[in-house]
This record gives C-alpha cells, sequence and structure tokens, in this order.
C-alpha cells in the first residue's frame, strides 16, 4: 500500500493558516483549505504490473483533468471510478484500488484539479465538476457492452461522492464509501479540538465555514445501493461521523472494519466484501 497522507487539519501550521484564511477571504474560498494536493507523481503503477492509461479531460472553464485509466485482466466485469482523500494524488492513492484490475474491474482514477497533473486550484463547487465529468466519461465507456459502472470514494472523495453523486443524470450501479464523514463542519471542529492551542476557535471558526456542501444534506438524494465501511479506530475520520452520515443514506448497508484510515482494503476480507457486493447485484440485506 502507497503512504498517503489523510485528512489531517490538526498541525498548527495549517489551522493559523485557516484562522488567516478566514479574516481575509470570503466564505466559499476556505473550501481550498480542505485540500492538500501535490503535483508530484511519488510511484509509477507500472512498476507494480498495472497496466494503465493517461486520460486527459477537459473542464468547461478550461482546465484539465489528467487521470489514469487501470486495464482489467481479462473480460471487463464492470468498471469503477475511485475518488481518492484529499492529500497527494493518485500516484500515492492507488495502491487502494490496484488489486481491481486482476479481479477485472476497469478503473477510473481521478485526479481533482490541482492535483497532479490537473490544472487548476482545488475549490468546490468545481471539484464536484470534476467528479462529474470523469464519472460522464467512465459511464460513455459502458454504452456499447452495458458492463456496471460503480462508484468508490474513500475518506473526503466518499463524502464528495455524495453530493456529487447527488446531482448526476444516471446514478452509478452502486457506491462503496470508505471512511466518509457526514459534515464538513463537524469535522473541522474535531480538527479544533483535538489541538489545546486552537480548541478555543472549533466553533466560532465551523460557524464561518460555508454550510452548502454538507455531504449528510444530499444523502437522501442517493438512489443507488450503498456499501459503507468504517473503522472504529480511525484516528482521522470518526466513526460516529460514518454513522451519522450512513443515517441520512436511505439504501445502505453498514460494514464495521478495521485498521487506520483507509487502510481499509489491505485486508482480503474488505476486498471480497466489495467484490462480493457487486458481483450479487449490490445487495443492501446480506443473504
Amino acid at each position: 500500500m502507497m503512504t498517503v497522507r489523510p485528512f489531517n487539519m490538526n498541525s498548527t501550521m495549517k489551522l493559523s493558516l485557516f484562522i488567516f484564511v478566514i479574516l481575509l477571504s470570503g466564505c466559499r474560498s476556505l473550501t481550498t483549505l480542505y485540500f492538500h494536493p501535490s503535483t508530484t507523481y511519488f510511484n509509477d503503477p507500472k512498476n507494480f504490473g498495472i497496466t494503465y492509461e493517461e486520460v486527459t479531460l477537459e473542464t468547461k472553464d478550461g482546465y484539465t483533468l489528467a487521470n489514469w485509466v487501470f486495464l482489467p485482466e481479462g473480460e471487463v466485469k464492470g468498471r469503477v471510478v475511485f475518488f481518492h482523500g484529499n492529500a497527494e494524488n493518485i500516484s500515492t492513492h492507488f495502491g487502494s484500488v490496484r488489486w481491481l484490475p486482476k479481479a477485472g474491474y476497469e478503473v477510473l482514477l481521478v485526479d481533482y484539479r490541482g492535483f497532479g497533473k490537473s490544472t487548476g486550484v482545488p475549490m468546490l463547487p468545481d471539484v464536484i465538476s470534476d467528479m462529474q465529468l470523469s464519472y460522464d466519461w467512465m459511464r460513455s465507456r459502458s454504452e456499447t457492452d452495458g458492463k456496471p459502472v460503480y462508484v468508490l470514494g474513500q475518506s473526503i472523495g466518499a463524502s464528495l461522492s455524495v453530493i456529487a453523486i447527488a446531482g448526476f443524470d444516471v446514478q452509478p450501479s452502486c457506491v462503496v464509501l470508505d471512511a466518509g464523514f457526514a459534515s464538513f463542519k463537524d469535522m473541522a471542529r474535531i480538527s479544533f479540538q483535538r489541538s489545546w492551542l486552537f480548541w478555543s476557535f472549533a466553533y466560532p471558526a465551523s460557524w464561518l465555514l460555508p454550510d452548502e456542501f454538507e455531504p449528510m444534506d444530499y444523502a437522501s438524494r442517493i438512489t443507488s445501493p450503498v456499501l459503507q465501511l468504517h473503522s472504529p479506530i480511525d484516528p482521522v475520520v470518526p466513526f460516529a461521523q460514518g454513522q451519522k452520515l450512513n443515517g441520512f443514506l436511505p439504501q445502505a448497508r453498514w460494514l464495521e472494519t478495521g485498521g487506520p484510515h483507509i487502510a481499509t482494503f489491505n485486508k482480503k476480507e474488505y476486498r471480497e466484501e466489495v467484490l462480493s457486493f457487486w458481483q450479487e447485484g449490490c445487495q443492501i440485506t446480506e443473504s
């Protein structure tokens, strides 16, 4: 598994910057603080035996998304759009989905604007548009063979998937959410409260965040079946945040996992749970 920096706003530097930007900018621009991209590629999938192609997509506002598509071994069973967490880029996050091509799945790994070789600056709602564009590209590949299209999101990618899918014209066959959270405002408060230096800013700072991007407010619009995974010992996104999001999803199967943040698919048992979910028609109740 590649090493990644997960969603984490606890460092003194980031919190100080957060307060500074609050004082100097409008609320919507604060959403840039949700993202911590790197423009450097740290790993090449070819060195891990993965066959892939680069996919460049043009956004409506003139930027480019530099995505990768992992090609499956053998017959295509389905297609997966992977939305990663808030740090680095696809070159470190691909470890979470490197097992899927061997299982027969084609995977589109999405770098939001500002991540990796994608141009622009990551900010909401622009990132949601990037997700829509990438999903539409992958769905177009299934128009000829009718293979199902799935979404797999991790951490902030899971939470943003809820917002994005709620606006899709055609929702995916089903959705897998790993370590997602219900509320950006809640996560900001939690991050501030973890620091003895900034705990007193927890509520005032979260009040200034834009409130139109709360995943829990979009969850009821998800018509696709959802498999939601979360570890009770996740040190980054609290287990309670995953449970809170689950309460807003109309069709969701909850699976308690183990281990640290976004390390879920290091374990074979959880990889098999996802494959069974897809191969059995995305059943919500266990047979």
